[in-house]
């Protein structure tokens, strides 16, 4: 299949889902060496796929895990500079209930994507201090620690980011 991601000389487009896991008041992020910062584990949705078939295989590339529950936290569409162009993103991300077990705050994972070789790693931060983290997009950390993700089905994290 191919990914929802489409680039040209005025930018680029994404189509993408997001897993927040939760366990023991700690959730799990993804060190995004390019940005210095955290971001939530996922991926493209691909061509043909849905939002949800997309959770299901990106969890169980990336963190090796499956998924017993789902629920949608929101939809954030995501406009920002990258290598000098604009991106602009659509990220359905999905609370997850999983089996995946909390054994240390910091781990890495392999993943062969499209043949390629790749290392995650991985971060559990407490709720309470993650508005503490660089961790992007900015507007998840308030909705998360806050709890008031069922109460938003749309957003435009520039507008969160006034700080």
């Amino acid at each position: 299949m191919k990914d929802i991601d489409i680039k040209n000389e005025y930018g680029r487009f994404k189509l993408r889902v997001s897993a927040v896991v939760i366990k023991d008041n700690y959730v799990l992020l993804e060190k995004a060496k390019k940005f210095f910062s955290y971001i939530f584990p996922g991926g493209h949705v691909e061509l043909g796929e849905t939002s949800i078939e997309a959770l299901y295989r990106e969890t169980k590339e990336e963190l090796n895990c499956n998924i017993n529950n789902y629920k949608l936290i929101c939809a954030l569409e995501n406009i920002y500079p990258i290598d000098n162009i604009t991106a602009q993103e659509i990220n359905y991300f999905y609370e997850l209930d999983t089996d995946i077990k909390m054994k240390e705050k910091e781990f890495t994972l392999e993943e062969i994507d499209k043949g390629i070789k790749k290392i995650h790693e991985y971060v559990w931060i407490p709720i309470d201090k993650i508005e503490e983290y660089e961790v992007y997009p900015k507007v998840l950390r308030s909705l998360i620690k806050d709890k008031k993700y069922n109460q938003i089905t749309l957003c435009d994290d520039r507008n969160f980011d006034k700080e």
